[in-house]
């Protein structure tokens, strides 16, 4: 928590990457990127990998991971499906299902970024790539927009060290 807090102090913002589960222990990466995300009050942006799945397997699993992510107190500021082969009428119905889904499984920003293989071939082909298929000025318009609302446990006792630390005091007894 210091670290990134120091961080936080001299930048606009930070952004951390969870882990990519493709650990044998997928529920453990999980459930610690999330608690490392609601101790941060780190906003999250979920990134599903849509490259052989169905829109009616997709959409329920968005959103269930969007609900799951905020009964953990973490905020989804949206959804990213990569290397999608989804057609186009799979596509809208995606976005519908999230951008109509119930608030506790919607989010204000979905993506979906099509397959190609020759996307990640250079630095400008990736950004290229990104800014084709997102709408980067309404999703950064939500990042600076993120004030962190719940303070889980962890960083209730780091602000209150750190205010202590600030003011420290001697008490004789």
């Amino acid at each position: 928590l210091g670290k990134c807090k120091k961080l936080e102090e001299t930048h606009d913002f930070v952004v951390c990457l969870g882990s990519d589960f493709f650990n044998r222990d997928m529920m453990l990466e999980y459930e610690v990127n999330t608690q490392i995300a609601a101790d941060l009050g780190a906003p999250v942006l979920v990134i599903m990998k849509g490259e052989v799945r169905t829109v009616d397997d997709l959409s329920p699993s968005a959103r269930g991971t969007i609900r799951d992510l905020r009964k953990s107190a973490v905020e989804v500021l949206g959804c990213m499906l990569s290397w999608s082969r989804l057609p186009a009428a799979d596509i809208q119905k995606f976005r519908d299902d999230l951008l109509n889904a119930p608030t506790d499984q919607s989010t204000p920003n979905v993506f979906v970024l099509p397959e190609n293989p020759e996307a990640s071939s250079s630095p400008k082909t990736a950004i290229d790539y990104l800014n084709d298929n997102m709408d980067i000025g309404a999703f950064m318009k939500t990042v600076e927009n993120h004030k962190m609302t719940v303070v889980t446990p962890k960083m209730f006792e780091f602000n209150l060290m750190e205010r202590a630390k600030k003011h420290k005091m001697r008490i004789v007894l």
